[in-house]
Formats: C-alpha cells, structure tokens, sequence
C-alpha cells in the first residue's frame, strides 16, 4: 500500500474519488475519523494499492503535484518574520505568542505550531546575539 498524506479532508475525497474513477481501489477514513486525524496530524491519509498507483501514471503525477505542490501547509514567509519579530518584542511578544501557538494547537494545526514555535525561538536568539554583541562592543 501507499499512503498519500492530503492537506484536508477535501483533498482526500477528490483524490479517493479520481483513484475510484480510474478502477483503483482508495482507503481513506469514514468522514468522522476523517476530520479526527485532520484536526490531530494536520493531514488525511488516503491508501492506496502500490501496483495499481504505479500503473496510473497521469493520475500519479496530478495527484504527487497536488500533494507537494509550494502550497503544502506550512507558515508563509510573513508569518515567520511575525513569529521572528515576536521573539525580538519579550514581554507582548511572549503574550502573542503563547496566544497564537495555543490557537494554531486547538484548531489542529500541528506543523503550522512548531514552525510558529522556531521562528519564535529564532527571534529570541537574535536578541540575545544582539545584546551581546551590544555588550562586546562596548567594552
């Protein structure tokens, strides 16, 4: 079996759906458990048989595209100079940031919280490297 990991529950029924259309046989979870493994992983798994995802080469590629396609989840670039700059804030930048990283939790986006989390941590490090610089030059 191959699993194909779609960005949303959405996702999982086209790509079941264009794999029936083709004659293949596609797993993907009832709709409950469907929105369960969205909300926990961030992601729906779809399975599919390896031989007969292997011999539909047009619908293997439209389906491998959509999948890893620059749109794949994640924070956009001005989300992570958010999350970076919040670091550099200290004290409202710690309040924002346990605010939105407890959001992006609740709402199950998992990867979008620990991407949110480094650039975090990357903006703290950035200050502490100024600070000492600051302090190295003065000396």
């Amino acid at each position: 079996m191959v699993t194909l990991k779609c960005r949303t529950p959405a996702e999982a029924r086209l790509v079941r759906e264009n794999f029936e259309s083709a004659g293949v046989i596609a797993l993907a979870p009832q709709e409950e458990q469907m929105l369960l493994q969205y909300k926990k992983n961030g992601y729906v798994e779809v399975q599919v048989p390896a031989d007969a995802y292997d011999s539909t080469g047009d619908l293997r590629s439209v389906v491998e595209f959509s999948i890893s396609g620059s749109d794949a989840g994640g924070l956009r670039f001005i989300q992570k100079l958010f999350a970076a700059s919040l670091g550099v804030l200290i004290i409202p930048g710690l309040l924002i940031f346990a605010w939105l990283l407890t959001s992006y939790r609740k709402q199950g986006l998992q990867r979008e919280a620990k991407e949110f989390k480094f650039w975090f941590l990357v903006g703290v490090g950035a200050w502490v490297l100024i600070i000492l610089a600051a302090l190295a030059f003065s000396l």
